[in-house]
């Protein structure tokens, strides 16, 4: 059986009613909190989670990818709560490939490389691989192709079609690949 799912906000008077039933109970927990902007209620809803979850259950919380850069959380907190965000990347800096971007980022520009340098690395070099391979039209044909090689991004695309007339036409592309990711052992790593 899936554990127990909660879907809360930063809004405290819409969550009170069915956390606090929750927590009491033994059953593993799943937590997705829908908001990333306010650090001081994050600080606290996981030092309360954390309290809960001493020696009585076992609780997951999931969150978004803005989450990767906060600054005033508790990073002992986000271990022992089996802390998870969905990103739209993930760089690991124990690739040599993306070692090598960065020294040759950095010996171009002067700066370290942001995420989303990666990112753009990897788009244009699956889009000029699929030009190269497709020709002038290899965007109506993306969701076919596939690059071996991404820094941050697994790029997935599928056609996002309108009906007009009764006559589905294609509008555009759209990456439907998203990483989970777990902090686990102070450090972000894919789950």
């Amino acid at each position: 059986a899936f554990p127990k799912t909660l879907l809360l906000s930063t809004n405290v008077n819409t969550w009170v009613n069915t956390l606090v039933p929750e927590l009491q109970k033994r059953e593993k927990l799943v937590i997705i909190l829908s908001s990333h902007s306010d650090e001081v209620f994050l600080n606290n809803l996981l030092q309360e989670l954390n309290r809960e979850s001493f020696d009585k259950k076992e609780i997951i919380v999931y969150g978004l990818s803005p989450w990767l850069n906060l600054e005033k959380v508790d990073f002992q907190l986000l271990d022992i709560l089996n802390f998870h965000v969905s990103s739209p990347y993930f760089i690991n800096n124990e690739n040599s490939e993306v070692g090598e971007f960065q020294q040759s980022f950095y010996q171009e520009l002067g700066v370290f490389p942001q995420p989303e340098a990666f990112q753009a690395f990897d788009l244009v070099n699956l889009l000029f691989e699929n030009w190269i391979k497709g020709g002038n039209i290899f965007q109506e044909n993306l969701d076919y192709f596939e690059s071996a090689h991404f820094l941050s991004a697994p790029y997935q695309f599928k056609k996002v079609k309108t009906s007009i007339n009764d006559a589905e036409k294609w509008q555009l592309n759209r990456n439907q690949n998203v990483m989970i990711l777990k902090f686990t052992g102070f450090t972000w790593q894919k789950d």
